[in-house]
C-alpha cells in the first residue's frame, strides 16, 4: 500500500500514481505548477496598480480583484481619450469665429448663444405664423381688421371701407388694386374672426377660414 502525497490516505498504486483520487491529483498539479513558477520567476508578490494592496500574482496579473480591473479599464480609457481626442473645430453661427465645442454647440460664447436663441425663436415664430396665418395674411393684419375701422394703413397703403354688414366687412386700397375682406361674429362683445380674404388684381391671393 502507498500513501497519497496530498492527503496521506493509503491507496493501492497503479503504475507511477502518487495520489489516491482525481481531486488530489489536481491539487498536486497546482502545487507543482506553483513551485515551478516560483523557481522560474521568483517572488510573485505584487502591489495592485489601483488600490496598492499586495497580492500573489499569477499569469502576469497586475490587479488584485475584478473591482480593481473594472476601475483600471476606466482609468485606461480616460487616459487614452485624453491623448487621442482632438476637439472638432466649429464656426460660430452668429459671429463666424472658430471655436472648439462639445456636443451640438453652435456658438462660441454666452453672448452669441443668447443672440442665436433669439434668432431661432424668431424663425420658429415666423414658421408658426405662416402655418397659422399664411404667407400674406399675418396676425398683425388680422388684428387691424378686427378693429373694424372704416380707414386704416397697412404696409404703407391706405385702405377705405367698401362694404359692411353685421358679419362681413371689406376694404379696398387707395394705392393699388388690392382688397381685404373679413368675416366675423360677435361673441360676448368681442370680435371672433371666421374668415379673411386677400385679393390683388381681382384674384384671390390667400384665404383663411377659422
Amino acid at each position: 500500500m502507498d500513501r497519497c502525497v496530498i492527503c496521506g490516505k493509503e491507496f493501492l498504486r497503479v503504475g507511477v500514481q502518487k495520489t489516491c483520487s482525481p481531486e488530489c491529483s489536481e491539487e498536486m498539479t497546482k502545487r507543482y505548477m506553483k513551485d515551478w513558477h516560483d523557481r522560474q520567476y521568483g517572488n510573485r508578490i505584487r502591489e495592485c496598480l489601483v488600490c496598492g494592496k499586495k497580492f500573489e500574482s499569477r499569469y502576469g496579473r497586475m490587479l488584485c480583484s475584478d473591482e480593481c480591473r473594472e476601475e483600471w479599464e476606466k482609468i485606461r480609457d480616460h487616459n487614452w481619450h485624453k491623448k487621442t481626442y482632438k476637439p472638432k473645430i466649429r464656426i460660430c453661427v452668429i459671429c463666424g469665429k472658430e471655436f472648439t465645442g462639445w456636443g451640438k454647440a453652435k456658438t462660441c460664447s454666452e453672448e452669441c448663444r443668447i443672440a442665436y436663441r433669439k434668432q431661432r425663436r424668431k424663425k420658429e415664430w415666423e414658421n408658426y405664423s405662416k402655418s397659422r396665418y399664411g404667407e400674406v395674411i399675418t396676425r398683425y393684419l388680422i388684428n387691424k381688421l378686427k378693429e373694424l375701422k372704416d380707414e386704416f394703413t397697412y404696409k404703407g397703403e391706405k385702405y377705405i371701407v367698401e362694404d359692411s354688414t353685421e358679419s362681413r366687412k371689406s376694404w379696398v386700397s387707395q394705392d393699388s388694386d388690392k382688397k381685404l375682406e373679413i368675416g366675423f361674429e360677435s361673441v360676448n362683445g368681442r370680435i371672433k374672426v371666421t374668415s379673411v380674404t386677400f385679393w390683388e388684381d381681382g384674384t384671390v391671393i390667400e384665404k383663411l377660414e377659422y
